[in-house]
């Protein structure tokens, strides 16, 4: 049967043509294993009619049966047929009807016997939003207990006099249903009742009894952090662009999968154009394609790494194929034989360009005319190189930038671009020095196993450490592109310096997060429950909570001490830690974090010192920059794309607009200079642009706040 439901051929909740759905009838013959089977596939009941009705229906039907059986064994039985198939076609009838003669009687039995369900095993209200509320039911405790539909009401009066609203939830695959368009602080009373083809049985009301629409930001009166912040962007953008009319606004989109030519093609005859034109422009597109592979130039991979920083791109499929050159090396394009000094500075630069690719030949351009910038000559390169890498595969969008650039006891630095194609036949690079290989065919070739266990001894070129490093690179690709499941979660912040700059500690598997452990499924934060977490203190009198801020103390203080033994931090260093009770970080509307972090002189640790998770391999650092990027990448795209754009194009202004004053001589050329810094500076100045990015990076707050701070002990929370 589950074969039957996993099949596409069926419709799980078509009619028959007496009006029943398969659920229908599962139900009057009393079948729970075959019920639930169905429910696991969104089954529904398909009849309307009430009890009374379906009843008389059901007799009908079976009245209809039993004549037809009748008349059929009438015809077979005294009547002489010389036609030998009309008879077996008679008999063939006959048996049919007297299956359904029987099947409908078991069918009457079934909906006689059948009583209404008893009530649900329990119901739980949860506060969703300012304006909703979620309630969760299980099925009743009597495992014999017919249900196959649930009625949820919800009401401002303890005695349901005046209803609110009602639901009848017939998709049994999630036993939840949220409440919307609710009044905001106002308190709201829930019951739910089990249904069958019979009817409805008691109710059961909610525990807590109800419970008021409200969010953690009422507490103080706080926006969500990417509120209207895009429209901000596209506007300053708009601004920005009518000043620098080289740039035209777009929305970028960014893909992580590749769409097929096809699908372009598909859409010409929607647009007008006739099979005809069609055929010819893709034909010409063909012979263009061809005619690149054949004459354009192909771009000097470097094979050998010398000194210097260099660009590489891996490019990967479904079946684990790689983009290589004809010798089987990952395709890498020189970008300067020096390494500057500010190479931090420019790779989060570059992190920002790589979030809409598309700029990049519009940003070179800019540049090349302002080439006398030593400032602008690193990015520059970075830029050309990227533009010769896009050139090299037809593809402008190269992916993600891995976090660590690859570094060799020679001085070589790899920046390494990661991206995914569906299937390599979709995808085909414009010069012919490329190929596909599995990459099991190459990781045998470079013998990965005996040298990564000596990758920190420095005896390999960066080229061969990045050869053996691809499914490593691969894999932090794919887990940094994850999102967490629906849910609040708490999460540990846990910061290490550098030389040139500040690190956070992530877990190698889900690095676009803090390490974390979930607390519940609903990312809300009631007013209620944050403001009983804030009243926690270790040297203050609590008052006794309300049961939902109980049960909210105790999700949170399980979820805790669960997060505090899988970073290995034992019960009496735990106490020490403290809970940031300025807000709730959300990263979007489905994932929510209470931030939990170490005391004041714990929280960064210095350069070579070391701290509980200095010893446990499954945790990585990178910088915060690189980490805020990530993160957005994931769960606020849309905005990081439109702000990393403004961000490239104003830095870049800001540079050229230095080198021109710098460079202006004449009354009339240091005019123009100061009139464009002028301009710059109402577009970043009154700090506009960096103003947003404080207010959208929650990890700047919360680590200015957590060394600056005492706030409160977690004591309380996890006695």
């Amino acid at each position: 049967m589950r074969n039957i439901l996993e099949s596409e051929l069926i419709d799980v909740n078509g009619l028959n043509d007496d009006g029943f759905s398969p659920l229908d009838v599962a139900v009057m013959l009393g079948r729970p294993s075959v019920i639930k089977m169905l429910l696991l596939y969104g089954a529904q009941e398909g009849t309307k009619l009430p009890n009374n009705y379906l009843s008389k229906h059901i007799n009908m039907l079976l009245k209809e049966a039993e004549l037809r059986v009748d008349d059929l064994t009438t015809v077979v039985v005294h009547v002489n047929f010389t036609n030998s198939s009309e008879v077996k076609e008679n008999e063939r009838l006959l048996q049919d009807w007297l299956w359904r003669k029987h099947l409908l009687e078991q069918i009457k039995k079934g909906l006689t016997r059948m009583g209404l369900p008893d009530k649900p095993g329990r119901v739980t209200i949860s506060v969703a939003s300012e304006d909703s509320l979620i309630v969760r039911f299980i099925e009743p405790l009597d495992e014999k207990a017919i249900v196959s539909k649930y009625k949820i009401q919800w009401s401002k009066s303890p005695n349901f006099m005046l209803l609110d609203g009602e639901h009848i939830l017939r998709d049994l695959r999630s036993l939840e249903y949220t409440m919307c368009k609710l009044k905001k602080s106002v308190s709201y009373y829930v019951r739910v009742c089990c249904g069958n083809l019979k009817g409805f049985g008691s109710w059961l009301e909610s525990t807590p009894s109800c419970a008021m629409p409200s969010t953690w930001h009422e507490v103080d009166d706080s926006k969500p952090r990417f509120q209207g912040r895009l429209n901000v962007i596209d506007d300053l953008f708009g601004r920005v662009w009518q000043s620098h009319e080289d740039f035209s606004p777009f929305r970028p989109i960014v893909a992580h999968r590749l769409r097929s030519n096809t699908i372009q093609n598909e859409t010409a005859s929607e647009c007008g154009v006739s099979p005809r034109t069609s055929r010819k422009s893709t034909m010409k597109k063909s012979l263009t394609k061809y005619t690149n592979l054949l004459f354009h130039a192909a771009p000097k991979f470097s094979r050998h790494l010398k000194r210097g920083v260099y660009l590489a791109s891996i490019l990967f499929t479904d079946d684990k194929k790689l983009l290589v050159t004809l010798d089987e090396n990952i395709p890498i394009i020189a970008v300067d034989d020096s390494h500057p000094s500010t190479f931090l500075q420019d790779f989060c630069w570059l992190m920002k360009v790589a979030c809409t690719w598309k700029d990049v030949k519009k940003l070179k351009e800019e540049i090349e005319k302002k080439s006398s910038s030593t400032s602008l000559l690193f990015r520059c390169k970075l830029l050309h190189a990227a533009h010769t890498l896009q050139g090299a595969l037809g593809k402008q969008d190269l992916g993600r930038l891995h976090y660590k650039p690859v570094k060799d006891r020679n001085g070589s630095t790899v920046i390494v671009a990661v991206n995914f194609v569906m299937r390599a036949s979709s995808f085909r690079p414009r010069i012919m020095s490329l190929k596909w290989t599995s990459l099991s065919k190459l990781q045998k070739k470079t013998q990965t196993a005996p040298l990564l266990e000596s990758l920190q001894n420095e005896l390999f070129s960066a080229s061969e450490i990045l050869l053996c490093s691809i499914q490593e690179k691969i894999q932090y690709f794919e887990n940094s592109t994850k999102c967490l499941e629906r849910g609040l979660y708490i999460g540990y912040l846990k910061l290490r310096t550098s030389v040139d700059a500040i690190h956070v500690v992530v877990q190698e598997n889900c690095p676009n997060v803090l390490p974390h452990v979930k607390i519940r499924d609903n990312p809300n934060v009631s007013r209620e429950e944050w403001q009983w977490l804030q009243t926690l203190d270790a040297f203050k009198e609590t008052q006794e909570p309300s049961k939902t801020a109980h049960e909210f103390h105790a999700l949170v203080a399980k979820a805790a001490e669960t997060l505090m033994g899988k970073l290995g931090i034992g019960k009496e260093a735990s106490r020490l830690h403290r809970l940031y009770d300025r807000e709730v970080v959300e990263l979007d509307e489905n994932v929510s974090f209470i931030i939990v972090f170490p005391p004041p002189e714990e929280v960064c640790s210095a350069p070579g010192q070391l701290d509980c998770l200095s010893h446990q391999k499954s945790f990585i650092s990178m910088s915060v920059q690189t980490f805020e990027m990530m993160h957005m990448f994931t769960y606020q795209q849309e905005f990081i794309c439109h702000y990393s754009r403004l961000s490239s194009v104003l830095d870049m202004d800001s540079v050229i607009c230095q080198q021109a004053l710098r460079e202006a001589f004449s009354p009339t050329e240091v005019q123009i200079a100061k009139a464009r810094q002028e301009q710059l500076l109402d577009f970043q100045g009154v700090r506009r642009v960096d103003q947003i990015a404080e207010d959208t990076s929650c990890s700047d707050s919360i680590s200015n706040y957590s060394s600056s701070c005492d706030s409160f002990l977690a004591d309380t929370l996890l006695l």
